[in-house]
């Protein structure tokens, strides 16, 4: 079996800028998770605050746990798997200067478009990304079966209920 261990990307939001990121083995994700575990835990709670304010239509809480989520996953999460995930970038040029490291790209006034599509792209080659969520069933407990079942086996897709949650939660929350 021939494993391939990068991934070479244009970028679909400017134009000739490439970046290779890296698949990561199995002690190289748990060094990252570790690294953010207490930032993922403080997301975690945050989103179920987002949720709670939803229901209870508090826009204040609601407000808040965006923003407060939204600084977490840009000040802590979004560096750690860059920096995991990165090995190059090519064609990006920043006041005047090369960037090519995951560091300078952190460090750089670049779009956010660039951004989170690099972020996505070393969180694909992690594990589960939406593209592959999507076509696996999640296991869990069900409330009741699904027409044609006889066993309970899987909950519902949480994806399928309206929720006014951003989204950058959806896209950024870690997989499990």
């Amino acid at each position: 079996m021939d494993f391939k261990t990068t991934e070479t990307h244009e970028s679909k939001t400017c134009e000739g800028v490439t970046f290779t990121v890296r698949t990561l083995n199995v002690v190289q994700r748990a060094a990252r998770d570790l690294e953010i575990a207490e930032h993922n835990a403080r997301a975690q709670e945050l989103l179920a605050k987002y949720i709670q304010a939803g229901d209870d239509k508090d826009p204040v809480l609601l407000a808040r746990s965006d923003v407060e989520f939204g600084m977490i996953h840009n000040a802590h999460i979004v560096p750690a798997v860059v920096r995991a995930g990165l090995v190059e970038i090519a064609g990006l040029v920043a006041d005047g200067h090369a960037v090519t490291t995951a560091d300078q790209l952190l460090a750089a006034p670049i779009p956010q478009e660039l951004m989170a599509e690099i972020f996505e792209h070393c969180r694909g080659r992690e594990g589960f990304n939406q593209e592959k969520e999507k076509n696996s069933p999640s296991p869990g407990i069900s409330a009741g079966q699904e027409d044609g079942e006889t066993e309970n086996s899987t909950a519902n897709s949480a994806s399928t209920k309206d929720t006014t949650i951003p989204e950058i939660v959806i896209a950024t929350s870690p997989p499990t």
